[in-house]
C-alpha cells in the first residue's frame, strides 16, 4: 500500500488531505485504504511537495512528486538574482518529478506544462445558468 503525506508551504498537511479528499470525491473509491492511503504521520512512503515546501524526506526519492499552484516567477524559479537556487537543490537532491507550468532553463527533474492549480473549495450547489 502506498501511503501518501503532503508537505504544503502555504497550508497543513490536514488542509489539503481534506481539500483533495473533497474534490476528488476520494469517499467513493474503492481503492482507497486498499492501495493507498493519506497519511498525517511519519509511517509514509510516499510525499507530494506542493509550492515550495522543503521537508527533510527519507524515502526514496522516485516516491516524491512536486506540484507547483504558482507560476514559475511568483516562485522565484526563474532567471535572475532572486532565483530560489535552494529550492532547486533540494528538488535535484529529494524530488523524482516536479510539474510546473514553465521549465524554462530549470532542471530535468522539472517537467513542463503541468501546472496545477490547487482550489480550497467546491460549489455545493449546481446553478443552471440559462445565459451562457
Amino acid at each position: 500500500m502506498k501511503i501518501i503525506k503532503f508537505f504544503c508551504d502555504y497550508a497543513t498537511s490536514i488542509e489539503i488531505i481534506n481539500t483533495y479528499f473533497s474534490i476528488n470525491e476520494l469517499f467513493l473509491d474503492k481503492d482507497y485504504n486498499i492501495t493507498y492511503r493519506f497519511t498525517l504521520d511519519e509511517d509514509y512512503t510516499h510525499a507530494i511537495i506542493i509550492n515550495k515546501a522543503m521537508p527533510e524526506l527519507k524515502i526514496p526519492r522516485e516516491n516524491v512528486f512536486g506540484i507547483a499552484h504558482e507560476p514559475p516567477e511568483f516562485l522565484n524559479l526563474t532567471s535572475g538574482e532572486n532565483k530560489d537556487t535552494e529550492f532547486i537543490n533540494y528538488v535535484t537532491k529529494y524530488v523524482g518529478k516536479y510539474y510546473i507550468g514553465e521549465k524554462y532553463d530549470l532542471s530535468e527533474e522539472f517537467v513542463e506544462g503541468n501546472g496545477y492549480v490547487g482550489h480550497c473549495s467546491l460549489p455545493r450547489t449546481i446553478i443552471n445558468k440559462k445565459k451562457k
